[in-house]
C-alpha cells in the first residue's frame, strides 16, 4: 500500500525526472553549447533539431515521450486513481518546463504529456493525435497543431463525464502547456494579423 509520504516522494521524483532536460544535456554533450541560446530558447526537440538536425530532434522527442510513458506505467503499477496520476504528470511537466537546476528555463512539455496520455488513456491520445494531424495538414505548423490537439484534453473529460476533480486537473495540465507556449502563440497570432 502506498502511503501519503511515499506518494509525495514519488511526485517529487516526477518533478526531478522532468528536470532532466534531455535536449539541454544532449546538445551540451555534443557541442558544449546551451540550446536555450538558440531559436525558441527552449530545450525541446524542435529547438534541438535546429542545432543537431533531424537525428537530434528524433532522439530528444523519443526520450521525452518515454519519460511520460514511464510515469504513466508507474502510476498504473502503483494503482493510482485518476487524480493522483494526473498530479504526477503535472509534476513531471512542471519539471520539464521549469527545471530548478537550469534556473527554471526548460522545454515546453508537449512530448512528456503525450507520452503519459498514450499509456494513461489511449482513446484520449487517439483523439488528440487525430486533431494534431488534421491541424498540421491545414496549418503546416507542428507546435500550433499540437496545442490545438491538447485543447481537447479537458473537453474529453467533460464529454465522457469524468469527475470534476479530474476535469480540473486536465484543464490545469493544459493551462501549464499553454503558459509554456505563450511566445509561440504570440508569434503565430502576430504572423496571422500581419498577413491580413
Amino acid at each position: 500500500m502506498v502511503t501519503l509520504f511515499s506518494y509525495l516522494l514519488f511526485v517529487l521524483f516526477c518533478y526531478i525526472l522532468g528536470c532532466v532536460s534531455t535536449g539541454y544535456y544532449y546538445v551540451l554533450l555534443f557541442t558544449s553549447a546551451d540550446v536555450r541560446n538558440t531559436g525558441s530558447k527552449s530545450t525541446g526537440a524542435t529547438n534541438v533539431g535546429r542545432i543537431l538536425g533531424k537525428k537530434g530532434f528524433i532522439i530528444t522527442l523519443i526520450i521525452d515521450i518515454l519519460k511520460g510513458m514511464l510515469i504513466a506505467l508507474l502510476c498504473k503499477y502503483f494503482q493510482f486513481d485518476g487524480v493522483h496520476s494526473l498530479l504526477c504528470i503535472i509534476a513531471l511537466a512542471c519539471g520539464h518546463i521549469w527545471p530548478v537546476q537550469l534556473r527554471f528555463r526548460g522545454g515546453k512539455g508537449i512530448a512528456v504529456v503525450m507520452g503519459f496520455i498514450g499509456i494513461w488513456n489511449f482513446y484520449m491520445f487517439l483523439v488528440i493525435a487525430i486533431i494534431v494531424v488534421i491541424g498540421y495538414l491545414i496549418l503546416r505548423k507542428f507546435t500550433i497543431s499540437g496545442l490545438i490537439g491538447l485543447l481537447s484534453i479537458p473537453f474529453y473529460g467533460l464529454i465522457f463525464h469524468y469527475d470534476y476533480k479530474i476535469i480540473f486537473l486536465l484543464l490545469f495540465l493544459t493551462g501549464i502547456i499553454y503558459i509554456a507556449h505563450l511566445e509561440n502563440l504570440k508569434m503565430f497570432l502576430n504572423h496571422g494579423i500581419n498577413k491580413k
